[in-house]
């Protein structure tokens, strides 16, 4: 039974960022961070990504309880504005980097994108800091405990126990903004980054027919872990996202199955 070569892990993982997928975003999924007198304000929880340069991406939506003129003397009126936001977790501050105005039937009648915004402190329990709390069941952070494991390049868990990952089953996985711990394993520097694939386009990526049967549509959602010190060989791993709050860990050319804690 074939293992999926880690060296063709390792280059896709350090190329995905010169490419781009075919997948759209899942429908958003909203989520109250706030209600005003004359507004409400939601993130979108399917939008939070982990992005380039260490970031962590969402979309906040604020709904106005009465239109407002758009400042561009064109007359339109705006109801509801988007903001694409990055966060530095490690820094503590954020930025808006894409606006989008929405009249009263939510069509688009502005779009902004932002490159040289000056990066703002989260300041805690702001805004911010709340969509953050708010975001966070969306990420991977915490603890889990490896249930199972199989190849990556079949549906069954491999038949023919192994010594090496038998050792594995019920230890612990901790997932944290800057390190990682997958057993005994130690990274203490490390780095997030999301991807979204068809189970082909992955497939084809990385060389080998990758069996996902847990997910219950051709979506993949993928984060990549690369550890910039010396605590893991070999330095990357990923993830994949299951619909019952599960993921695989793709560790040494196995899939491991994780729960929470």
């Amino acid at each position: 039974m074939k293992i999926i070569n880690l060296l063709l892990i390792a280059g896709f993982v350090l190329s995905v960022g010169a490419g781009t997928t075919t997948i759209a975003q899942d429908s958003p999924v909203w989520k109250r961070v706030s209600t005003g007198d004359d507004y409400v304000i939601d993130v979108n929880l399917a939008s939070v990504d982990f992005g380039a340069n260490r970031t962590l991406v969402a979309q906040i939506r604020t709904v106005l309880k009465k239109e407002e003129s758009v400042r561009d003397n064109s007359g339109a009126k705006s109801k509801t504005r988007l903001e694409r936001v990055e966060f530095r977790i490690t820094n503590g501050d954020y930025r808006v980097v894409q606006l989008t105005l929405l009249d009263s039937a939510g069509k688009p009648i502005l779009t902004r994108d932002f490159d040289a915004l000056d990066w703002k402190p989260v300041r805690p329990g702001g805004m911010m800091d709340r969509v953050l709390m708010i975001a966070r069941p969306a990420l991977p952070f915490g603890k889990w405990k490896i249930a199972s494991y199989r190849f990556a390049d079949t549906g069954e868990q491999k038949e023919e126990t192994s010594e090496e990952f038998e050792r594995l089953m019920g230890a612990s996985v901790v997932l944290e903004t800057h390190f990682a711990q997958v057993h005994e394993a130690l990274c203490r520097d490390l780095n997030y980054r999301s991807e979204h694939f068809t189970g082909s386009e992955l497939s084809s990526k990385l060389g080998a027919d990758i069996r996902l049967p847990e997910l219950q549509s051709d979506r993949v959602d993928l984060i990549y872990l690369r550890c910039e010190s010396d605590g893991w060989k070999p330095p990357q791993s990923m993830l994949v996202k299951l619909p019952d709050g599960r993921m695989l860990m793709l560790w040494n050319g196995v899939f491991l199955t994780l729960k929470r804690a």
